[in-house]
């Protein structure tokens, strides 16, 4: 948490954070679903934790598991318990959903860091109101298109800039202008520009809105110069329910990172231990 001097109650930005003994061995293992309607569109994680270095007591009631895709909380599994249990070994094979992920698209991308020329997917830049504008060209509805792997940073962003030499200092922050075509709105919730260009979150800064006349969703962001990803995330009314596959689709073939985290929590304790992280991506690893 960083905030002003005897203020805490004032954050400017919080941010979130692992400390691991790197205690046990993970081995993990990255699928196609065999149990699943969806074994098209999703991936298993599965893992084996081996905790022989350790003295546990009752290692299955005491030993939490949690799955993130992407380091993103939001797409995570946590509490997960192990199918089996012996020879200081615990096994997380589930077959049922608990360690199953839809796998989502690669995410979509923009290349900011030069507003002199329109690299790809950018259809105009202008200057107006102290401000550059960048308007990227129409989004296609990926949602029943075929697989096509690129390459992509997993919904995060790099700060760059080409006609300078320091881009913390040297970049400088213009408006992007995102445009999705949809002839009709989506009932029953609202649509939202996601990745970390927005934190992971979803708010007022990156809600898209429905332009009737031109029939397609529109939003518009300040971000600072730079290459980026980002997807289309659609939240149900009322519900923390978000779905990722609205106008992106889902594959099983699609590169995603898994981080595995093991915790331990002491009964005698105040605190759970993260006794060791392992980090799996599905790129070429997948098996079927």
């Amino acid at each position: 948490k960083v905030y002003p001097v005897g203020d805490p109650e004032k954050p400017v930005l919080t941010r979130r954070f692992i400390i691991s003994e790197n205690a046990v061995a993970i081995k993990p293992d990255a699928h196609r679903p065999r149990m699943t309607a969806d074994n098209n569109a999703s991936q298993q994680v599965d893992f084996t934790v081996n905790y022989a270095s350790l003295q546990l007591n009752d290692p299955f009631r005491n030993i939490y598991s949690s799955i993130l895709q992407n380091g993103i909380w939001s797409k995570s599994k946590t509490n997960l318990k192990p199918e089996f249990v012996g020879n200081n070994e615990l096994k997380y094979n589930s077959l049922s959903d608990k360690n199953i992920f839809p796998g989502g698209n690669e995410f979509r991308y923009f290349d900011i860091k030069s507003i002199r020329y329109q690299s790809e997917f950018i259809s105009k830049i202008d200057f107006a109101l102290s401000n550059f504008n960048v308007f990227l060209t129409p989004s296609e509805n990926r949602e029943f298109k075929p697989y096509f792997y690129w390459q992509d940073f997993n919904g995060k962003y790099y700060i760059a800039i080409q006609e300078g030499r320091d881009p913390d200092t040297d970049a400088d922050y213009v408006y992007v202008f995102f445009t999705l075509p949809s002839k009709n709105i989506v009932q029953g919730g609202r649509m939202y520009v996601s990745g970390a260009l927005a934190n992971w979150k979803l708010n007022e800064d990156n809600l898209m809105f429905y332009n009737k006349e031109k029939a397609q969703y529109e939003c518009a962001m300040l971000l600072k110069q730079g290459w980026y990803n980002y997807e289309y995330v659609f939240q149900k009314d009322g519900e923390n329910t978000i779905v990722p596959t609205e106008f992106e689709g889902s594959h099983y073939e699609t590169e995603n990172d898994y981080l595995i985290i093991i915790y331990y929590r002491n009964p005698r304790e105040r605190f759970d231990r993260v006794l060791g992280t392992e980090i799996i991506n599905t790129l070429n690893r997948l098996s079927y």
